[in-house]
Formats: structure tokens, sequence, C-alpha cells
């Protein structure tokens, strides 16, 4: 951080399960930046993969520092445990399965809201 701090575009921070996990992460992020001498505020971008952040993605797009809602397609369709299926994630077809569907608009909705950038692609 000393050394790329400066130059990092942003951090992103993968699996978060709630809104407390991204503010506890962002927090640890900006008393890094103080102990290196970063003279600016790291963009966050949050991965969204689990049903937690899902349920809390209002809350976390609405979080001080966060710039975008990032969908993590692979991680989500594994979590759901064989209720969405393996050809979810390829394409053709790839965004078409309801709770896919779903969760791209749900992030979407909540980032547009917060001024944050979602990226469901």
């Amino acid at each position: 951080m000393g050394i790329a701090g400066r130059r990092l575009p942003f951090i992103t921070l993968p699996k978060p399960c709630s809104a407390g996990d991204v503010q506890v992460q962002i927090e640890a992020l900006r008393e890094i930046e103080l102990h290196f001498g970063v003279d600016r505020r790291i963009p966050v971008h949050v991965l969204i993969e689990t049903h937690g952040a899902l349920r809390e993605v209002w809350d976390i797009a609405a979080l001080p520092g966060v710039e975008s809602l990032d969908f993590g397609l692979m991680d989500f369709v594994s979590g759901h445990h064989g209720a969405i299926p393996g050809s979810a994630m390829r394409s053709p077809g790839q965004f078409d399965h309801p709770l896919v569907a779903r969760a791209k608009c749900e992030i979407s909705a909540a980032a547009l809201a917060s001024g944050v950038v979602p990226h469901t692609t």
C-alpha cells in the first residue's frame, strides 16, 4: 500500500455476507491508507456473490467509498447448490435463469439509486 496506494484505481472486496462485512473492510482500508500516508480515498468495488450480500445490497451500495457493485455469477450460482443449473453460467442463456436475472436487477437498482456503478454483465 505504501508503494502502490497512490496509483491503485480501486480495491475489490469479494464475498461479503452483509453490509457489516463491507463496512468493516472499508474501515480497515481507511486505517491502512492513513498508516501508509496515502493521500486519497481508494474507491471500493464490492463483489455481490452471496445470498447475504444480495439481501443487503441496498445498504452496501449506500456505504461511503463504494464506487461499484459487481455481480459474481459463478459463486452466486454455486451458492444455490443446484437450484440454478450449471447451464446458467454458459452462453447462450447465461443470464436467463430467473434467480440470476433477479439478482442482476436488484444489484443494478441498488447501485443506481446510490449513485454507484453497477457491473452485472
